[in-house]
């Protein structure tokens, strides 16, 4: 079986048993986003946005829209979702703010609803269109594909490269910057789990750069994520250096960091500005007094950011994590 082919079907066998179970719901969009349907999503538009580029396929575009729309509700979902959870349990927090998140979580999970009925996700008719679409696609032999899988991952790290440069390592905003630049890291760490074996670490006896050393923490280095699935059979993988793959999962956690810190003030902003009429710097001023001292500014979260980007892209580690 052709790689493209069997690694979309493993993530849609995935997915069909979700939607399966979802259908015996009464809440089908809750039920889906507490049981985890954004990893396969993920993975999913992670396959998408790497076959749009191999093959040229318009139907796969139209594939990749689709995933992407899901899962963005389901992340709009997650969203509200955590902050109504975390914030629960400060008693500084007024309780309209608390309710308005729980409200805006209603609404998002409506929403998915809708999203799951009209799109026909849950009656199983797009499932048989995707299907269609991975039936129908003409396959390339193995090392062809792989090859050009190789050319789309060297493209995507360029991108990343590219989309720091453009800011001069100075970040203004938490969703534009930040969140941006963690968004286009993740990429390159899920694009090797979706493919389920294309990329495997390289054997090594030598020892890690020693810029990669303060990356390499036990945290990083347990994460079950940084396994390497090998689900398929590939007779000539592409190698991947396991450190400076890990370099770019502490990257990754650390942004994921002072994204959540960031956006907790402008959830809690937003809510005050919704709840309590207040003008948007009266709001912002009311928000770091309820979470506290240890609560940094978005000035100071967005400074942290520049320079562990800085100094990690000045190191050039991505341009190692391929091998060969």
């Amino acid at each position: 079986m052709k790689i493209g082919k069997k690694v979309f079907e493993l993530q849609l066998t995935k997915i069909a048993v979700l939607l399966t179970d979802a259908a015996k719901q009464s809440n089908q969009a809750m039920w889906l986003f507490l049981n985890d349907l954004r990893t396969p999503i993920f993975m999913l538009e992670a396959l998408a946005r790497i076959y749009t580029k191999v093959y040229d396929s318009k139907d796969l575009e139209k594939c990749k829209e689709q995933f992407k729309a899901l899962e963005d509700a389901l992340g709009a979902v997650d969203y509200y979702a955590a902050f109504a959870k975390e914030l629960a349990g400060n008693t500084k927090i007024p309780a309209a703010v608390i309710t308005y998140l729980k409200e805006q979580t209603d609404k998002k999970v409506k929403e998915l609803n809708t999203i799951l009925k009209d799109e026909n996700w849950l009656n199983g008719k797009y499932l048989d269109k995707i299907y269609d679409t991975i039936n129908d696609t003409n396959w390339k032999e193995e090392e062809k594909e792989v090859n050009d899988i190789k050319e789309f991952y060297i493209k995507a790290i360029k991108k990343v490269e590219e989309f720091v440069t453009e800011t001069g390592y100075k970040f203004d905003n938490v969703e534009e910057d930040v969140h941006e630049l963690r968004r286009k890291l993740r990429w390159l760490s899920i694009y090797p789990q979706a493919l389920q074996g294309v990329f495997q670490y390289k054997k090594s006896n030598t020892k890690p750069n020693p810029n990669l050393q303060k990356y390499l923490t036990d945290a990083i280095v347990k994460l079950p994520y940084n396994i390497m699935p090998a689900t398929i059979g590939v007779k000539s993988p592409l190698h991947i250096s396991k450190n400076y793959f890990l370099a770019l999962s502490w990257k990754i956690a650390e942004l994921g960091k002072l994204k959540d810190e960031g956006l907790r003030v402008v959830v809690v902003k937003d809510a005050l500005q919704n709840t309590a009429l207040l003008k948007e710097q009266d709001a912002y001023t009311q928000t770091y007094n309820l979470l506290g001292k240890n609560q940094p500014t978005l000035e100071t979260l967005l400074d942290n950011a520049e320079i562990i980007a800085e100094t990690f892209f000045k190191e050039e580690n991505l341009k190692n994590i391929l091998t060969n």
